[in-house]
């Protein structure tokens, strides 16, 4: 372990960077490429965060995130891969193994396996009846197109009646965007909204000065109120498997239910631009990859061909 660390971001990667070169003798083009990479993952966790992270501060939970983050962003494995060993490389050089104890096991490739809810089940899945909770958190990722971190950082004051207010990934809860009601938000969200209340009234009769969580989702034991781990996210993301086994889905996750969602609207004729601006993208080539195309789309097309 160093007796001193560096004091930014910066000098941390470029003390690495040397270390390199002194310990290998690498080439100008493959030290550029170890810089520019390892400033990529570090920005990732900057604006997914909301914090950044140091190299010697890098936690199991950092490490897991990141590697979906990856994945989500529909990149190779190879690439992935290449992400994960930068990250590996400077965190042991600052004594972090969380890269190594993490044990991430790759897809053959990340982007075959991606895969969306089929019509039928996603049919149910939208309107099957639950628990409060778990009813809220499929609405938002299914018919809302939320990403879970999203889901967890929404308020009581994030809706008003008619849109939500969705505070995207990044810095200080990121990006703000609209999303106008789907016709059963209304009704869901007061359902747990009253169960919420009675978990708040259950605590506060053990204890009547117990803190309130801010946050929508809120969990109580006792006197004890809490809320969700917007990096972790176990619980929500445990909510949404069981509720694909009760609509015959299995392995159910948070990303095939906002994938499903940008692709229902392609489906449906919802012009690309539209669906990016729902689903928070910065561009329609992120939107693209989420939607895929496969031959029942391509069959459809040339039915509209008009030469």
């Amino acid at each position: 372990m160093m007796a001193q660390y560096p004091q930014s971001m910066e000098s941390a990667i470029s003390k690495f960077v040397i270390h390199l070169d002194d310990d290998r003798r690498l080439t100008e083009s493959t030290l550029r490429f170890y810089r520019s990479t390892i400033t990529t993952v570090f920005n990732t966790f900057r604006d997914g965060l909301g914090k950044e992270v140091m190299p010697w501060d890098v936690t199991l939970d950092n490490v897991r995130w990141l590697a979906d983050e990856l994945v989500e962003k529909n990149l190779t494995v190879s690439t992935v891969q290449g992400y994960m060993a930068a990250l590996a490389g400077i965190t042991k050089f600052y004594g972090v193994t969380a890269v190594a104890d993490a044990n991430i096991r790759y897809p053959s490739d990340t982007r075959p396996n991606v895969r969306w809810i089929p019509r039928e089940n996603a049919i149910r899945l939208a309107r099957q009846r639950l628990d409060p909770m778990t009813d809220l958190i499929i609405h938002c990722e299914l018919c809302l197109g939320m990403r879970r971190v999203e889901v967890i950082r929404l308020k009581p004051t994030s809706f008003d009646g008619s849109v939500i207010y969705i505070n995207g990934k990044g810095p200080r809860g990121g990006k703000l965007r609209k999303m106008p009601y789907h016709p059963a938000t209304d009704d869901i969200y007061r359902r747990w909204t009253a169960e919420r209340a009675r978990l708040i009234s259950a605590a506060q009769s053990v204890k009547p000065t117990v803190k309130v969580p801010e946050t929508l989702l809120l969990w109580q034991r006792g006197k004890a109120l809490g809320s969700y781990d917007p990096v972790r996210g176990t619980a929500i993301s445990n909510r949404v498997k069981d509720a694909g086994i009760e609509a015959g889905i299995d392995n159910l996750s948070n990303h095939m239910c906002r994938r499903t969602f940008g692709r229902t609207l392609w489906r449906d004729g919802v012009k690309i631009e539209t669906i990016a601006a729902m689903l928070g993208h910065d561009s329609v080539d992120q939107t693209l990859k989420y939607i895929g195309a496969d031959l029942f789309d391509m069959s459809a097309a040339m039915k509209q061909f008009s030469l």
